[in-house]
């Protein structure tokens, strides 16, 4: 079970990432499809180490496919993803998300990949309790999703889901660093593709980086929380991508359940932060909503307790 500790420490990663995307997305990062391109190309810089380390690996046709179609769709499910956040409440996207993620995974996976054993009763249960908890500790209780933000949630969660088991059936082909690098490969790609599809992505592009701070270019403080962003960001994908590696083919579909673990990492951060950033990181403290986040994190804990005895 080492890919569960594995994935822990990916996920308080991503927590820490996260807080750095919600305020470049609530500033100078207004465009969705601009923020996946910079998301995109940035993988070409693990690429560049991975490179410089271990060569350029040449697996077979199969797995070299999978690995550059997962990484591609990633950066594809990121649209839908990013503009949920943009048009709706983070409250409405995030759950919906984040609850189908590992449902259809799980799904997809069963019917694809070559299972090792049976999921027992017992690992269902912890799934169950992985994701309920999960969607307690990202929902607010106040706002209801919407048919259309819903829609953009299957969308992303569907694309998601299809990335993830596309990139274990990778891992099954190849070793670690060889479906690491590929994957990049295909992020980094489509991230190219979005800087020379849309037009407003490489007006955006040109507008940060080559702008005037006074004409909203990009100042010293947005480059370095991108940098830092992103950086956090690559830690945590390499974690996420280890514990894809290491956990079998059946029970690979818990490390997106585990998301709950970031969630919950979300929620003291937010608690932390919201005194001294309240227009970024507001957390309602009203006695039902500190109830509900107190029944998600006992349900993730229990759904951690169960798994680590499976």
């Amino acid at each position: 079970m080492t890919w569960l500790s594995i994935a822990i420490v990916a996920y308080l990663l991503y927590a820490l990432a996260a807080a750095g995307d919600k305020a470049l997305l609530a500033g100078s990062f207004k465009n969705p499809a601009t923020y996946a391109t910079f998301v995109g190309v940035g993988g070409l810089i693990p690429f560049i180490i991975l490179v410089i380390f271990i060569g350029v690996p040449l697996p077979s046709t199969a797995a070299l496919f999978a690995a550059v179609v997962s990484g591609a769709l990633f950066i594809v499910a990121l649209l839908p993803y990013y503009r949920g956040i943009q048009e709706f409440e983070v409250s409405r996207i995030v759950p919906a998300t984040g609850g189908l993620v590992p449902f259809f995974t799980l799904l997809i996976g069963l019917l694809f990949l070559p299972q090792e054993e049976n999921l027992s009763l017992v690992a269902i249960t912890s799934f169950t309790l992985l994701i309920a908890g999960s969607v307690l500790l990202s929902r607010d209780r106040e706002r209801r999703i919407s048919a259309r933000s819903f829609r953009l949630a299957l969308f992303a969660s569907s694309l998601f889901a299809l990335s993830f088991v596309l990139l274990k059936y990778a891992y099954l082909l190849q070793p670690f660093w060889s479906g690491l690098l590929w994957v990049q490969v295909g992020s980094a790609t489509m991230g190219l593709v979005f800087l020379a599809t849309f037009r407003s992505v490489h007006e955006d592009v040109r507008r940060l980086f080559g702008g005037r701070k006074a004409e909203g270019g990009a100042n010293r403080r947005t480059v370095g929380l991108f940098l830092a962003t992103q950086g956090t960001a690559a830690a945590a994908a390499i974690l996420q991508h280890a514990a894809f590696f290491l956990a079998s083919a059946t029970y690979f579909a818990f490390v997106n359940a585990l998301q709950g673990t970031q969630y919950l990492f979300l929620f003291i951060l937010a608690l932390a932060l919201s005194s001294r950033y309240p227009h970024l990181f507001h957390e309602e403290r009203s006695q039902g909503t500190i109830a509900q986040k107190l029944i998600g994190i006992f349900l993730v804990i229990s759904g951690l307790v169960v798994l680590a005895f499976v």
